[in-house]
């Protein structure tokens, strides 16, 4: 029980041509919507890198601003230090010179 079919043998090309034109199409079309998907994901992060950019930039005035704020803080920090430095000598001094005189009631110069 042999069944013989006998097709042309353009027939057949045609049905193979047909076929890989509809694959092709398939294929471009497919490729198509996914560069249009990341090309949409791309605009998407631009738009965000341009916001973190704007972002930066006025962290970067925020972080100058401190500075200066900083070094006048210093300064002020500097005459503090230099005035409890004093106040804490003078103090020591007028002990020292306090429990001298309790000492040596008598001692000439003090």
């Amino acid at each position: 029980m042999a069944v013989k079919v006998e097709m042309e043998l353009k027939d057949i090309l045609e049905k193979i041509d047909s076929k890989i034109d509809k694959l092709a199409e398939n294929v471009d079309s497919k490729i198509d919507s996914l560069r249009e998907e990341v090309n949409g994901k791309i605009d998407k992060l631009d738009t965000k890198v341009d916001g973190v950019k704007e972002e930066v930039s006025l962290l970067r005035g925020e972080v100058k601003a401190l500075k200066t704020e900083m070094s006048g803080v210093n300064k002020r920090v500097d005459n503090q230090e230099f005035l409890n430095r004093a106040t804490t000598v003078a103090l020591v001094s007028a002990f020292f010179i306090t429990i001298l005189k309790a000492v040596f009631p008598n001692f000439p110069g003090i």
